[in-house]
């Protein structure tokens, strides 16, 4: 029965949305198809479900908006959630959950603004990513504001929803100190712990971060400090520089611990690493071809990947799962190529190549027949997004890894998306 509501209830929408065509709603409806077959350690997961975020917004006085979104993910039984584990859709242990994933106050002028409460962000490492299903969002307080060249951004982030780390539970706020897995740097056997407030009992505290961006037509820098605080501080640092016929970009980015997580006295609390890597892109007819280099520091410590949506690195993999083996020490080489050669359809290519440190993927999972370590990965992928009018679009990507030992995932994403 649920099944009938649910397609009358977008029947209803699409009907009131040719209808009124206003745009202050807004309407993201989507279905999604998933399926990750991992090696030797992680179960197999596959998954059907549709999304629906609905969302109003107005100005209350001039300049000054107020909007409210909510969103939810319905399988209607036709998953097998004994095999879902590994989806990052929601929480293992329910099939379906509907959640006010937007609730904010705005104030904007001239591209200025402040924005408080309930919201989407992009960042760096904190960031509104759709890749699973319905796009994180977080609560707090951010502002921005523009002079000539120059961007400030500023704020505090308390909880987030969406994230895979936050327990692949997209449909609860949790602390950004609970979100972030921890993976230590020296094997897989010890390499995840759910989250560094219940291994270690730090404070639920947020983030609060500050940023500074200078650019013109052929430049672009940025720097971003990002304090979580009792938990790790991080800087990031790019620079992208446009010539005549190629663009050059570099990063950089560290993470230290602070506070309560630097004071304890277990060995394995250790933060303290950096990444950095550098591109060079260019068009060749109607290719645009990208080589790209990305360097893990060789430290004893945990590692944080992608623990708040955020994924910058420039030779990481498309859709790759970074669990079963440890990047201590590890260089990175990637080639992507986006291609345009059918109007409004768009395709990525990727391959890339890891070397690895043998030394630190020593026998990483005991089910892994990998006595003297791992010495290499291979990651690989292709994305496809056409773009079928203003409102749909479709999206279809394969993506890889496998390591030296043979031992192989490969994951699939489909997503069909209206939006208005």
């Amino acid at each position: 029965m649920k099944i009938f509501i649910y397609i009358l209830f977008i029947c209803v929408v699409l009907f009131a949305e040719n209808t009124i065509k206003n745009e202050n709603i807004l309407v993201d409806l989507r279905a999604v198809f998933v399926d990750y077959k991992y090696d030797n350690y992680w179960d197999d997961s596959k998954a059907f479900v549709t999304s629906v975020k609905l969302g109003y917004k107005r100005d209350i006085v001039p300049n000054l908006e107020a909007g409210v979104v909510f969103g939810a993910i319905e399988d209607f039984g036709l998953s097998d959630h004994d095999k879902q584990s590994m989806t990052y859709i929601y929480n293992r242990d329910t099939e379906t959950f509907s959640i006010l994933h937007q609730a904010y106050i705005k104030y904007e002028l001239n591209k200025n603004y402040i924005q408080l409460g309930r919201f989407e962000f992009s960042s760096p490492l904190i960031d509104s990513d759709d890749y699973y299903v319905l796009s994180n969002s977080f609560e707090g307080i951010t502002a921005s504001i523009n002079y000539k060249k120059l961007n400030f951004q500023a704020g505090h982030i308390s909880k987030m929803s969406g994230s895979w780390d936050a327990g692949y539970d997209g449909g609860t706020f949790q602390s950004m100190s609970i979100s972030p897995w921890l993976h230590k740097a020296d094997n897989g056997e010890t390499s995840q712990w759910p989250n560094p407030v219940a291994d270690f009992g730090i404070d639920n505290s947020g983030i609060s971060f500050a940023s500074i961006m200078l650019s013109d037509e052929k430049y672009k820098f940025q720097l971003w400090d990002y304090y979580a605080h009792e938990l790790m501080n991080s800087i990031y640092t790019q620079l992208d520089v446009k010539l005549d016929t190629f663009q050059i970009s570099f990063q950089y980015n560290t993470f230290d611990e602070v506070g309560q997580f630097k004071e304890i006295s277990d060995s394995r609390a250790i933060i303290d690493y950096s990444v950095w890597g550098a591109k060079v892109s260019s068009k060749i007819k109607d290719i645009d071809l990208t080589l790209a280099y990305t360097e893990v520091s060789d430290d004893e410590s945990a590692h944080l990947w992608g623990s708040w949506g955020g994924f910058p690195y420039f030779a990481s993999g498309m859709m790759v799962s970074y669990f079963e083996t440890s990047l201590r020490d590890t260089h990175m080489y990637a080639l992507n190529a986006d291609v345009n050669f059918i109007d409004n359809l768009s395709t990525t290519f990727h391959i890339g190549y890891y070397d690895l440190n043998k030394n630190y993927t020593v026998d990483t999972h005991a089910n892994r027949d990998a006595p003297d370590g791992e010495d290499y990965m291979y990651t690989y992928g292709i994305g496809n997004k056409y773009q079928i009018n203003d409102d749909l679009s479709f999206v279809l990507k394969l993506a890889g890894r496998k390591l030296q030992t043979g031992n192989q995932s490969d994951l699939i994403r489909c997503i069909v998306k209206y939006t208005f």
